[in-house]
């Protein structure tokens, strides 16, 4: 009888219960009938489950020592009455995204990847999902040689509109020292390219004002727009948005006025806080300092949000600090380095997350990252697997 009331299930009805299930669920559920599992490739369930899934944490893993890595996926335990924080993660399930290179990247399930070799050549980019285990590469035209001389940076996201996935590079000359032949800045002239996801073309994007993008972090995606920390001819901080439906550039306010010390910008990272884009700033030596942005655009809606002090108390050492997530308890989660701390709102103090329970293990890059089952068949490339 169960049986037969499932099989008779409208398919609208069947598509909204597969996608309020845990992401391990849905992959048991596509074994289990083969109806089921072409329901779970349509465009229907992707849309349904993408509007529930819950962000967890991606982590690509080194052990001490060798060349290859893992790449977790947690889910959050973000309960009241959790006793310890470590048991605020549950791992899901594990990848091998060794082939692929690192993370630059995050939109809608999808990962934009980038990998270098020892040479000077072009980095391979491949747009991957790790949850249906596609991947397509996105070949680099012969414009983009000379590599090793320009500073490159990425960025990935969906336009709000047309909801069309688009990949940005943006280049700088480096400058070279005559005497000692050393790079010693970068240019602040600037090349942009664009790639809408199924059209396999690089577009040159049209000249801008002069700005000067910082190597340290790539496009963050936000409100359908790419953001960069970047600083004028004037030594003066701002935030570069790129439009990813009209393809415009413009600048945001940064919170802050900035002291034009090229070594504080390391200390600088933006990021997307729930639907706030946010800014953290760990330049003192006693506190980090996270800045949120309640009305997007907005430059006076700067919010001067968490002060997490005594950091180094345990650690010792300047590093760059990554906001992660904030728990309902009030913990915060940073990534340090190649290491998580948790900063208690409630006892004022940080201590090491060890998540997997292994000294040997270093975490690099970590990202919130939304599961999705958008299949990068449905973009007409030529798909691989992993």
């Amino acid at each position: 009888m169960k049986q037969e009331l499932l099989k008779n299930l409208p398919s609208e009805i069947v598509i909204d219960i597969l996608s309020r299930l845990p992401l391990r669920t849905v992959i048991s559920c596509k074994c289990v009938r083969k109806s089921w599992l072409h329901l779970v490739e349509t465009q229907e369930f992707v849309k349904s489950h993408l509007s529930k899934s819950v962000p967890g944490l991606l982590v690509p893993e080194t052990i001490f020592l060798e060349e290859d890595w893992s790449t977790l996926f947690f889910e959050f335990e973000d309960e009241l009455d959790v006793e310890h924080h470590d048991l605020h993660y549950k791992l899901v399930t594990k990848f091998d995204l060794t082939d692929l290179g690192m993370i630059m990247g995050s939109a809608d399930g999808l990962l934009l990847m980038c990998k270098q070799d020892d040479s000077d050549d072009e980095p391979e980019a491949h747009l991957c999902n790790p949850i249906t285990c596609d991947y397509i590469n996105l070949p680099c035209p012969q414009v983009f040689t000379g590599y090793e001389d320009r500073l490159c940076t990425w960025g990935f996201g969906s336009s709000k509109m047309s909801s069309e996935y688009k990949v940005v590079r943006i280049f700088h000359d480096l400058i070279q020292n005559q005497e000692n032949h050393k790079w010693q800045n970068v240019s602040s002239e600037v090349e942009c390219y664009v790639q809408t996801l199924g059209t396999g073309l690089w577009r040159r994007h049209a000249s801008r004002p002069s700005l000067v993008h910082t190597f340290l972090g790539n496009g963050v995606f936000a409100n359908g727009n790419l953001h960069w920390l970047v600083y004028d001819l004037n030594s003066c901080l701002w935030i570069s948005c790129f439009d990813l439906e009209t393809e415009h550039f413009s600048t945001l306010s940064a919170p802050f006025p900035w002291n034009g010390e090229y070594k504080n910008l390391a200390s600088l990272n933006l990021f997307v806080w729930g639907d706030c884009l946010g800014l953290c700033d760990n330049t003192s030596a006693n506190d980090i300092v996270i800045w949120l942005m309640k009305e997007y655009g907005v430059g006076n809606s700067w919010t001067k949000e968490f002060v997490t002090s005594h950091i180094l108390d345990n650690f010792g050492f300047t590093s760059t600090a990554h906001p992660i997530k904030v728990f309902r308890d009030g913990d915060i989660l940073i990534q340090w380095n190649e290491f998580f701390i948790f900063y208690s709102s409630k006892t004022k103090s940080s201590q090491k997350v060890d998540i997997l329970n292994n000294p040997h293990v270093y975490h690099n890059n970590a990202i919130l990252y939304t599961p999705s089952f958008l299949s990068l068949k449905s973009f007409g490339l030529d798909v691989s697997t992993f």
